[in-house]
């Protein structure tokens, strides 16, 4: 699900599911966006929080969860144009069920400055 909002900002949910026949695990991923733009568009505020859940993964039968995290600043019009933001995702998260998923324990964070002219 997706909400367009004033002013070019947005928040969406998305999630999946895959249910296996059998003693393979289910899975769960949900996640929850947003990004959202001043009224003249010149500042960014985006984020992201995701949970996952391997139902039945565990040797006991119990469910593994694990969460994923992001935030982002940025000034997203005008000659100079920046992006300040983090990311976070625990050993257990695991989204490899909603598509392709090459890692997981991390913390990020990163800033990227840029100059832009246009003719």
């Amino acid at each position: 699900m997706d909400q367009t909002l004033k002013y070019n900002s947005s928040i969406s949910l998305v999630n999946t599911n895959v249910w296996r026949s059998g003693r393979a695990y289910d899975a769960n991923v949900t996640a929850g966006l947003f990004s959202f733009n001043n009224k003249k568009n010149k500042w960014n505020v985006e984020g992201k929080t995701a949970v996952s859940n391997r139902i039945g993964f565990l040797a006991n039968g119990k469910t593994q969860t694990g969460y994923n995290q992001q935030l982002n600043f940025r000034k997203i019009s005008g000659r100079l144009r920046f992006n300040v933001g983090g990311e976070l995702a625990k050993d257990k998260y695991n989204s490899s069920d909603m598509g392709y998923f090459t890692f997981n324990n991390f913390l990020k964070y990163y800033l990227w400055v840029g100059y832009r002219w246009q003719k």
